[in-house]
């Protein structure tokens, strides 16, 4: 293992070990810096041939890779008889997002940058079968699908029947038979992102067949839980491709994004006081519109038993809650809306 200050030549340039920054089963990740810019180095941590072509050929992939969604190799060398690689430096990885970030639209912005990376791996012909928040890599929007230590790679026969692979929390219930190595799919990683895009928004990991439900916590949202509920399905033949997540998915937000920017700029229709700025009037606006598309789903789609059951203060960002005078004026506005809708309709009947 390299040793603190210690140097390691790489494609003719030398590099100084700063410190350990992660360990896993396939090898151990450093800390260098070459002239006062700082890299990640990545190296083998085994002696077992298996693990080190599959190294070598992790090495291979992501040096050929020309993908904004999978971690590039900068640079590949030697250090003590062992294949190493350098890549870039990344800020956060996925798991920090999932335990800080709330915002459904940059989630989703997120989880599709995910697909696009799954997506282009499985036109190459690789399987991950260890994806989780600790092997995506964040950079301001970007999500980078990082460390193939035990993909399958197109033509590399080396998995052992008995090698169990991926994290319990995101494997499929196929990675968890005994022997059964060598017959995952890519419908294994499908099933690892359907753990996580529950995970980002109930902010727990599911397990088994009762788990919290995405449109507990964000109700405009409710069609992700059937997405979800395709992506875990037991038997890997009925879960869906990567691409067809990934158009799921658009179709979702765009109707999502779709209601919110309506609601919008219905709100910006309003005054408002001239003592507020700009930047707060717009802050008000946006948490409203999240929260008036809350209220209105769980009005359609709530019966009034379900209904009470609602904490009427939850998603309450603003200022306001769902009281009486609230909830009689909504009915007087779905009210005036069909009296309008009915006006019109008669007075164009009479007009002919």
């Amino acid at each position: 293992m390299p040793k603190r200050n210690e140097r390691i030549e790489i494609a003719g340039r030398s590099y100084r070990v700063v410190k350990n920054v992660g360990n896993g089963g396939s090898g151990s990740v450093w800390l260098v810096d070459c002239e006062g810019e700082g890299y990640a180095l990545k190296l083998i941590v085994s002696d077992n041939s298996g693990k080190i072509a599959r190294f070598q050929k992790e090495i291979d992939f992501c040096s050929a890779a020309r993908h904004r969604n999978i971690v590039r190799v900068l640079a590949s060398g030697w250090y003590n008889s062992q294949p190493v690689y350098l890549m870039r430096c990344y800020a956060h990885t996925f798991r920090e997002v999932i335990e800080k970030e709330k915002d459904a639209a940059k989630l989703i912005g997120y989880i599709l940058e995910i697909c696009r990376g799954i997506k282009y791996i499985h036109a190459k012909g690789v399987i991950h079968r260890d994806i989780k928040p600790e092997n995506i890599l964040i950079e301001g929007k970007v999500a980078v699908l990082a460390d193939f230590g035990i993909a399958h790679f197109k033509g590399l026969g080396i998995t052992r029947l008995d090698e169990l692979l991926a994290n319990r929390n995101y494997m499929a219930p196929e990675q968890k038979i005994k022997n059964n190595a060598r017959n995952i799919d890519k419908s294994a990683d499908v099933y690892a992102l359907g753990v996580m895009i529950n995970e980002c928004f109930t902010k727990q990991n599911l397990g088994g067949s009762w788990y919290r439900l995405i449109a507990d916590s964000y109700p405009m949202l409710a069609a992700l839980d059937n997405l979800v509920s395709s992506l875990i399905r037991q038997h890997p033949q009925e879960r869906p491709a990567i691409a067809a997540v990934e158009t799921e998915l658009k179709f979702i937000y765009g109707k999502y994004k779709r209601g919110f920017l309506e609601m919008r700029e219905n709100l910006l229709e309003q005054v408002y006081p001239r003592s507020l700025s700009r930047s707060l009037v717009n802050t008000i606006i946006r948490r409203a519109s999240e929260d008036i598309l809350m209220g209105k789903h769980l009005f359609l789609t709530s019966s009034a038993d379900e209904f009470r059951q609602y904490n009427g203060h939850w998603h309450m960002k603003v200022g306001y809650c769902v009281d009486d005078f609230l909830l009689n004026l909504y009915i007087q506005e779905q009210i005036f809306g069909y009296c309008k809708s009915k006006f019109n309709y008669e007075s164009n009947v009479y007009r002919k």
